[in-house]
């Protein structure tokens, strides 16, 4: 039976070992990918420090400031992971029909079409996007502690 077929399939260890390895390198690239976006976030807003020193001796208030750079932020992230989702499922589309799923040498007949499962996706968007969210939110209220808001640094120049 197909039941049969599939759970047997899925016990194959080359299988297991290959979504195994697809998962471990989907979660060390979002670890690194964070760690990137935190350093730069802060590299940023520090590199950023007179222009938001500006702004507030302009008139704004510092919730104001805090304001714009999050919904900088914001946007950042949504087209972030908006493009991931669309690069992922493009690239479901180019690579899936030559995914091999048997051990023989022939190429299968009909090619592999890939399902995408947009419940998982959305659920997966939604988690990673929040902890990037999250980050920035941390990053955000680490800077806005600071001093850096108050400083107008005589003679630097962007």
């Amino acid at each position: 039976t197909l039941g049969l077929r599939i759970r047997r399939d899925l016990n194959r260890l080359e299988r297991v070992g290959l979504f195994g390895m697809l998962s471990i390198c989907f979660l060390a690239s979002a670890a690194l990918v964070s760690a990137g976006l935190v350093v730069y976030s802060f590299a940023s807003l520090f590199g950023r420090g007179f222009r938001f020193a500006v702004w507030q001796a302009l008139g704004m208030r510092r919730s104001e400031v805090i304001r714009v750079v999050s919904q900088e932020y914001l946007v950042v992230v949504l087209y972030g992971v908006g493009l991931g989702i669309l690069c992922g499922v493009l690239a479901a589309y180019l690579y899936g029909p030559y995914f091999r799923l048997t051990e023989s040498v022939q190429v299968p007949i009909p090619p592999f079409i890939p399902l995408i499962d947009w419940g998982s996706a959305t659920w997966m968007s939604l988690a990673a996007g929040g902890a990037l969210v999250l980050m920035e939110g941390a990053v955000l209220s680490r800077v806005a502690r600071t001093r850096a808001f108050e400083i107008l640094r005589l003679g630097t120049r962007e």
